[in-house]
């Protein structure tokens, strides 16, 4: 078989997800057009679904945060007078809002007893229940903080100590 001609294999065929484009053709195959176009919409579908993802959180943190900044508003209310039974001083009837925190002073001459919501705010809201009627006295001239980081001050509670016979107060709330 000298002289004998020899068999040409084809070339291989690319490996691709669309058929390969004859390179003498000027016309760009439609199915390669495609595939590029749903390649593109679906990464850029991807790209929004984790932005709107992250907006969201994001969203939510800052409504959270909101939550826990005070207006910066103060308010001051004194002169109030302290009788023997007990009297509730209603932050939201006062001020449409609930308070962040709020300051007690007893400017005498007596003592007097305060509380706030149903319990302290300080303490674990499982005790609130059992420390319902806990009191603090605060002596002529002394005052006591409430500071909650949040919007939760609701009541004061106060009364005369026992044996005091008149006293007034002031309160200043922040909201």
């Amino acid at each position: 078989m000298v002289g004998a001609a020899r068999r040409q294999l084809p070339a291989p065929m690319p490996i691709s997800r669309a058929p390969a484009i004859p390179e003498d053709s000027k016309r760009v195959n439609p199915t390669v057009l495609l595939i590029t176009l749903l390649d593109d919409l679906n990464l850029t579908q991807r790209a929004n679904n984790t932005l709107i993802t992250r907006m969201t959180e994001l969203l939510a943190k800052m409504e959270r945060g909101m939550q826990r900044v005070p207006h910066g508003v103060v308010e001051v209310f004194d002169d109030l007078s302290v009788t023997t039974g007990e009297q509730v001083f209603d932050t939201i009837y006062r001020t449409e809002q609930r308070w962040f925190s709020g300051t007690i002073y007893n400017e005498g001459p007596d003592d007097i007893q305060v509380r706030a919501n149903d319990g302290f705010p300080w303490e674990t809201p499982g005790v609130y229940a059992a420390r319902k009627t806990r009191y603090v006295t605060l002596a002529s001239g002394e005052s006591i903080d409430m500071d909650f980081n949040a919007p939760l001050l609701r009541s004061i509670y106060y009364k005369l100590a026992a044996g005091a016979t008149s006293a007034s107060m002031k309160i200043v709330g922040e909201w």
